[in-house]
């Protein structure tokens, strides 16, 4: 036996050593400028609401622009995310006590009236820039929101007939967009009926936030919002004329809580970019932008989806950075809305999906980050407040503070799984870094405190297995055996275990870690597939997929297990997204993820485009009010189509659909931190570029046929472990290429952009239909 196993490792290792003058580095021949000039959006007409603006942001404070069509002006919006109410839960849950507040607006009015524009939102270097049209003239502007500073940059540029244009200031108001509030006992009632009767007894009659003072300091313009709980927002501006025609404006937005220092440090930015070198300034910000886009590259036959796809690397950054606010349900561009808080059930994890393997982990620290510094919050919230001792619990909705205990909204008080779904996604932190110190200090402690408050739940049912009793299937109802939670619950063990090893911990929790994997019962399976629950099939139409985490973005449940498992994923996903009356965008996204972890490639493209119909013109998205997730979730589908890692297995080009016969990746990463690159050409895999950061083992499906050849700096081993898996002795800061064809000669390892569809180029805004 160990010499078949010998002999048959030998046949299967391809050794090249001298005779192949391995290309090490790809070659990229990516003009990013021209590249993502031509995914520029685009405004031939003035946009008229938020859903046709342009936007921008700097992972705090964002802007958008729009007309104003009553009072003839354009609206530059303001807004800053983590700018919220800090009261307690007397006055009612997040949306209540801790709103997101709409901050306000500057108005431009022009001397004559608007007639037209011609605008584009530069990519490459997020900035706006364009003209306006009024039948007395023109004005040219360039608008950006800088990348370090918490500063507004906007530069006008008249002709003589609208040198007259002026900057109007209209605050907003600091309440709630989340009508509700009851005004008398009777609307009490019904607002204890609803979200816990607790409220009878609690809930204070409404009190409104001062209102705005108008103050000029130091020469700078300043609205100042001081709040009743503590704290204040502020607005800062000037205005200063460079020149007869052409004068500049920089706005400020900052917050203080609980200190009342806002408007001090929101004068302090205004005075800090004045008086410095402005052209500096507006460099240091391109620059930042010029690093991060070539992180990774992807470039698609669909210059359409291709342009989607490059909109969610800029709106990621727009959106969050490492050291700022975690990305919400309206990212910085909040407007009118019920939801003016974070939601965990679905649209936090989903807003993360694509940092990972997008070589972007910086962006999703802000994650990390929050869940971290509030981690006695998430203990503070867990009921019965026995539990504490152990557990830890995030609900259904908050604010950055994450403040809301289990019993501030009884709707949910049995939606218990969202703690341990987002921990899913700092474990992908974890394992696409594979930084072992973040796992220690960061994610093992609060994993373990997730998955200690399922354990409280637990029961041994006569049949000897552990059950779990109803909990909250999102958006659903609460079943025994909840399919979401069941799958949360199996992969936090596993993860803790995994972690436990890797980090030497004798953890006293160990076996009963692994006594409820053994024990745990199994994921409820009806004639349809996946239910909710025991006894609760899915029969009705409904947009969340969480009754299938198991399938995807666990893989609990994958076809590399058993062939069947493919006909119950395929079974499970056909009937769920067969009930179409309630579906979202992110259904779509979601049907088109799980149809690219089991190989369809083309189910999965043909499923993302289904959300074409949702996309606004400016390739935003809504649900009665602006919603982050969805768009974002479809770059991550485009990601499961061309690279998969799971199961410590990275899988190249695994469900690419026959329409994208010509497809190239550069530098996404994947688990055990691996940078891959590859091409396809006329339906073929060309070549495959592994790049180690850490060292792990590498198991790969490179998804060749016939004899692979493998090359770098040195000779590599490639065993083959079963058909088509094989893992590569590659270590730290290595890079191998693999490749099928000629043995005497890499390929020629080339990153660069398809050719662009005709007519498909800069789609989104507002284009006339006569210049397409």
């Amino acid at each position: 036996m160990m010499l078949k196993r010998f002999l048959l490792g030998w046949l299967c290792v391809v050794l090249i050593a001298g005779t192949v003058q391995a290309q090490q580095e790809c070659r990229v021949e990516i003009d990013w400028p021209a590249f993502l000039r031509q995914h520029d959006l685009v405004w031939e007409k003035l946009p008229g609401r938020w859903e046709e603006a342009p936007y921008l942001g700097n992972g705090n404070i964002g802007t958008m622009l729009y007309m104003d069509r009553r009072n003839n002006s354009i609206r530059l919006q303001l807004f800053r995310t983590d700018v919220q109410d800090h009261r307690d839960n007397s006055y009612g849950w997040t949306p209540y006590s801790r709103p997101r507040f709409m901050i306000g607006s500057f108005h431009l009015k022009p001397v004559g009236k608007l007639q037209g524009c011609q605008w584009r939102l530069d990519l490459w270097n997020a900035t706006l820039h364009g003209s306006l049209e009024t039948d007395r003239g023109t004005i040219e502007f360039q608008h950006l929101v800088h990348t370090d500073e918490m500063v507004v940059y906007t530069s006008l540029e008249t002709t003589e007939g609208e040198n007259g244009c002026q900057w109007k200031w209209q605050p907003g108001r600091a309440e709630t967009t989340r009508p509700g509030y009851p005004r008398d006992e009777r609307g009490k009632a019904k607002f204890a009926k609803l979200y816990g009767a607790h409220y009878l007894k609690t809930l204070k009659p409404y009190v409104a936030n001062p209102a705005v003072a108008l103050e000029k300091r130091n020469g700078v313009d300043v609205s100042v919002q001081n709040l009743l709980a503590g704290g204040q927002y502020a607005v800062a501006w000037k205005e200063v004329q460079r020149a007869e025609n052409r004068r500049d404006m920089v706005v400020s937005i900052e917050k203080s809580y609980p200190e009342a220092t806002a408007a001090d440090q929101a004068v302090a930015n205004v005075k800090k970019v004045l008086d410095g070198n402005q052209q500096q300034w507006i460099e240091a910000h391109q620059t930042w932008w010029h690093d991060y886009y070539p992180a990774s590259f992807v470039t698609l036959p669909d210059t359409r989806l291709e342009s989607l796809y490059w909109h969610q690397m800029y709106k990621m950054a727009c959106a969050t950075r490492s050291d700022r606010p975690m990305m919400d349900t309206a990212g910085p561009w909040i407007q009118p809305t019920p939801w003016p808080y974070i939601t965990w059930d679905l649209n936090v994890q989903l807003c993360y999906w694509p940092v990972y393997p997008a070589n972007r982990l910086h962006l999703g620290d802000s994650l990390i980050n929050v869940l971290h510094q509030n981690r006695q919050t998430l203990i503070d919230n867990v009921r019965p407040r026995e539990w504490q001792a152990d557990s830890a619990f995030v609900a259904t909705t908050s604010a950055q503070d994450l403040i809301e205990p289990r019993d501030g909204d009884m709707r949910y008080y049995d939606a218990v799984g969202h703690l341990p779904w987002a921990m899913h996604n700092c474990w992908l932190q974890y394992r696409f870094s594979m930084d072992d110190e973040l796992l220690r200090t960061k994610i093992f402690p609060l994993l373990r405190r997730s998955i200690n408050l399922y354990r409280h739940l637990l029961i041994e049912d006569d049949d000897g297995r552990l059950h779990l009793p109803k909990t909250y299937s999102p958006e659903t109802t609460t079943v025994p055996n909840c399919n979401y939670d069941l799958a949360l619950l199996r992969w936090g063990c596993q993860a803790l275990l995994q972690a436990a090893q890797r980090l030497k911990i004798d953890d006293p929790l160990i076996p009963e870690w692994k006594n409820i994997l053994d024990r745990l019962v199994d994921f409820p399976v009806g004639k349809n597939g996946f239910m909710l629950g025991t006894g609760a099939p899915f029969n009705r139409s409904h947009r969340h997929y969480s009754h299938l985490l198991m399938a995807y973005p666990l893989y609990l449940v994958n076809i590399d297990q058993a062939e069947e498992n493919r006909a119950l994923i395929e079974k499970s996903l056909k009937h769920w997204i067969g009930f179409p009356r309630a579906l979202a965008g992110y259904s779509y996204t979601g049907a088109s993820s799980l149809s690219a972890a089991i190989g369809n490639g083309n189910d999965a493209l043909r499923y993302v485009k289904g959300l074409e119909r949702y996309l606004q013109p400016n390739g935003l998205y809504k649900e009665m009010g602006p919603v982050m997730e969805t768009p974002l979730s479809a770059a991550q589908s485009i990601h499961d189509m061309l690279l998969q890692s799971w199961e410590a297995t990275i899988r190249v080009f695994p469900a690419v659909p026959d329409a994208w016969q010509d497809v190239t990746f550069h530098d996404l990463r994947t688990d055990g931190a691996f940078l891959v690159s590859a091409s396809r050409q006329a339906g073929k895999t060309q070549w495959v570029r592994v790049k180690s950061l850490a060292g792990e083992p590498c198991r790969i499906k490179p998804g060749f046929t016939g004899p692979i050849h493998v090359a770098g700096l040195r000779s590599f081993e490639l065993e083959e472990l079963k058909p088509g898996l094989y893992t590569l002795d590659i270590k730290q800061g290595e890079e191998a290429i693999l490749w099928t064809g000629d043995q005497t000669k890499t390929p020629e390892l080339l990153v660069a952009p398809l050719p662009a569809q005709e007519n498909r180029t800069n789609t989104f805004g507002l284009r006339d239909k006569r210049s397409q």
